[in-house]
């Protein structure tokens, strides 16, 4: 196996941005991605409109009412299909799919792109996590409490539909 040191891989830097808030004037449709992501299809984008108290998920592609990533993949903004008015803004995260997509072998060249690509999206699903941010709308991992309740000998752990523990 051959190292070639004047290869220079991207890292992930150590901050844990995965949101980017951007408000509507009815006029500008760019908005700029404030942190990293390595696919386009990454890109989640949720319409708020303080009007009603709403929330739109817009879908990535082409239309009035959809979104598209611009300079190239991975992109540097989102370009809306329709611009967002004065009560609506845009909450622009990474929704990072949880897979593991390189495959090591035995008998092969070490694939050091690959490696770099895994610990890049690795290092921005646990940022995602300890903003408590899936990217998926939800919340994700770390925003809940990490408390539980008192376990009783013999029972299994659970919560009823109130989310009290049972």
């Amino acid at each position: 196996v051959s190292c070639h040191p004047e290869t220079v891989f991207a890292t992930v830097s150590n901050t844990t941005v995965s949101t980017t808030t951007a408000v509507g004037n009815g006029v500008t449709v760019s908005f700029t991605i404030g942190f990293a992501f390595l696919s386009n299809t990454w890109v989640h984008v949720v319409r708020h409109d303080n009007s009603d108290d709403s929330d739109t998920v817009i879908a990535q592609g082409a239309g009035a009412a959809k979104f598209t990533v611009t300079g190239g993949n991975p992109g540097t903004a989102v370009l809306m299909g329709t611009a967002p008015t004065s009560t609506q803004y845009l909450v622009i995260t990474r929704d990072i799919p949880l897979t593991q997509t390189t495959a090591f072998s035995a008998a092969g060249i070490f694939p050091y792109q690959g490696l770099s690509n895994q610990l890049d999206q690795i290092t921005m699903e646990l940022q995602n996590l300890d903003a408590g941010s899936s990217g998926r709308g939800g919340g994700g991992g770390g925003g809940a409490s990490g408390d539980l309740p008192v376990g009783v000998a013999n029972n299994f752990l659970g919560w009823n539909a109130a989310g009290d523990s049972v």
